[in-house]
């Protein structure tokens, strides 16, 4: 082969390896150019979903507020209501059964009925059980000696009985003699009491007051 030819064959040979080189480098250039546009359409994509997503919440909670400040406003406008029925109710129990009394924890009630003179009540919490628990202070002031015996009785809001405790044998009080006795009123209506009553037991007519 003469020296010419051989010389235009390397020379090709060159040729098409630079050209291949630039393509091989073109074609990476594109792939790279691509993958970064779908790595930006993608982070677009997201970018989108997600203000689209926080406009949601926003108008969830909006939504949310609105309806809160709405349960506001209208158990403001209930609560002047419910306060007048709960003072009707007390004042028909109250016309009804005129003995009872409210009652009240851990606030000393005085009775001053015989030997009854005050009684306190209070709230033990056993688990999920509510017990209620009273103190009552007996004092005799007469000149004679008394056989102490009681009956305490607590009610629910509507005056109707659900809860009953009886103390009998008690030792004699003599005069100027006092004693304090603790008891737990047994419910036999699972209610929550609002009034209470206490009777005695020597006289059993009506109950203190």
């Amino acid at each position: 082969m003469p020296p010419s030819q051989h010389n235009g064959l390397s020379n090709n040979g060159n040729h098409n390896g630079r050209r291949k080189r630039l393509v091989s480098r073109s074609s990476q250039r594109l792939i790279l150019a691509i993958s970064l546009v779908a790595s930006l359409v993608a982070l677009v994509i997201v970018i989108t979903m997600a203000l689209v997503k926080l406009s949601d919440m926003r108008i969830q909670n909006m939504d949310l507020q609105a309806r809160l400040d709405n349960a506001r406003k209208e158990i403001a406008r209930l609560t002047p209501e419910l306060e007048q029925t709960r003072a009707d109710l007390a004042s028909l129990v109250q016309d009804r059964l005129p003995y009872l009394k409210p009652l009240k924890l851990d606030e000393v009630t005085p009775i001053h009925e015989g030997y009854i003179r005050n009684i306190v009540f209070s709230l033990i919490r056993h688990g999920k059980q509510r017990l209620y628990e009273y103190k009552i202070l007996l004092e005799n002031n007469t000149d004679a000696p008394v056989q102490p015996g009681f009956r305490v009785m607590i009610f629910d809001r509507y005056g109707i009985q659900i809860g009953l405790h009886e103390v009998r044998e008690l030792p004699q009080l003599l005069p100027g003699e006092s004693t304090s006795q603790n008891a737990t009123v047994q419910r036999f209506i699972d209610r929550e009491p609002s009034y209470f009553a206490v009777t005695l037991l020597s006289e059993d007519k009506a109950p203190a007051h």
